[in-house]
């Protein structure tokens, strides 16, 4: 049982991770991200929707990133057989994932609920290192 609940543990923290990051970056650089697009200057319509464009962009890259690498560290810290691998995995599924998030209709706390589900499925399914006999 304690073989269990430990993995368990494990792959929590794998699929906690990369969303966690990603949630937290996006929180954190939206207000610096929209007032540095000029949505608070006196130009015209246009020109402040294109900066906020362009913020959403930097904004969903800083996350996108963000949260491939705290997944990585997070497999790599819980000591994961073959970290990256699984990471590889992870990341190269990351695009179904989002697309089962728009084809239901699902919001961004939804999606990223969705993206950390993989890793913690990876995780638990890894198993641990086993050490190499003496």
């Amino acid at each position: 049982m304690d073989e269990i609940s430990r993995r368990l543990l494990q792959s929590l923290a794998c699929g906690v991770a990369g969303p966690a990051v990603a949630a937290l970056a996006m929180t954190l650089l939206a207000p610096a991200a929209v007032s540095g697009s000029g949505a608070n200057s006196t130009t015209d319509v246009a020109s402040i929707l294109a900066g906020l464009v362009l913020a959403t962009f930097v904004l969903g890259a800083v996350g996108i990133v963000g949260g491939v690498a705290a997944t990585l560290a997070a497999l790599l810290l819980t000591q994961c057989p073959r970290p990256v691998r699984a990471w590889i995995l992870c990341v190269a599924s990351f695009p179904a994932v989002v697309v089962v998030a728009d084809r239901t209709g699902a919001s961004l706390p939804t999606t990223l609920v969705l993206a950390g589900v993989l890793p913690a499925i990876v995780r638990f399914v890894a198993g641990d290192r086993v050490a190499a006999p003496d």
